[in-house]
C-alpha cells in the first residue's frame, strides 16, 4: 500500500509540475507558435523530466556517491528547499511590487514571508556550501 501511494504521489508531481511548466512555456513564449501545442509541449517535457531522473539513477554507475540512497534524498530535500526559497522571494516580489496595495498582504504575512525567505535561502546555503561545493572541489 505504501508503494502504492508513493507511486501515486510521484505521478501527480510529475504531471502538475508539467502542466504548470507547459502553461508558462505556452503563454509566455509560444502563444502564437502553431506547430507547439499544449499537448505536444506536455509530451515533450514529461519525457525530458522522466529522461533527467533516470539519467541521475543511471549515473550511479560512473559516481558512486549517487548510489547512496541518502545522499539522493539529502539532494532532493535540498533542491526542494532551494525551490521554496526561490517560490518565496517571488511571492514577496509580486506581492509588494506587482499587485495593487488593495491585494497585497497586511503586516503580519508580510513577516511571515521574509521569515520564510529567510529560512529557506539559510538552508539553501549550507547545502550548497556542505554538499555542492566539496563534490564538486573533490572532482
Amino acid at each position: 500500500m505504501g508503494m502504492a501511494l508513493l507511486l501515486t504521489t510521484e505521478l501527480g508531481v510529475l504531471d502538475a509540475t508539467v502542466r504548470i511548466s507547459t502553461d508558462i512555456i505556452k503563454v509566455n513564449f509560444l502563444r502564437d507558435n502553431a506547430n507547439w501545442s499544449q499537448s505536444r509541449l506536455y509530451f515533450l517535457l514529461l519525457w525530458a523530466e522522466i529522461a533527467i531522473g533516470t539519467g541521475i539513477l543511471l549515473a550511479g554507475e560512473y559516481y558512486p556517491q549517487f548510489r547512496q540512497p541518502m545522499f539522493l534524498l539529502k539532494t532532493s530535500a535540498a533542491m526542494n528547499g532551494g525551490v521554496m526559497f526561490i517560490y518565496s522571494v517571488i511571492l514577496l516580489y509580486l506581492n509588494n511590487k506587482i499587485l495593487s496595495r488593495s491585494l497585497s498582504m497586511n503586516p503580519l504575512r508580510f513577516v511571515a514571508m521574509v521569515w520564510a525567505c529567510g529560512f529557506f535561502g539559510y538552508f539553501t546555503l549550507l547545502a550548497v556550501k556542505y554538499e555542492v561545493v566539496p563534490w564538486i572541489v573533490s572532482r
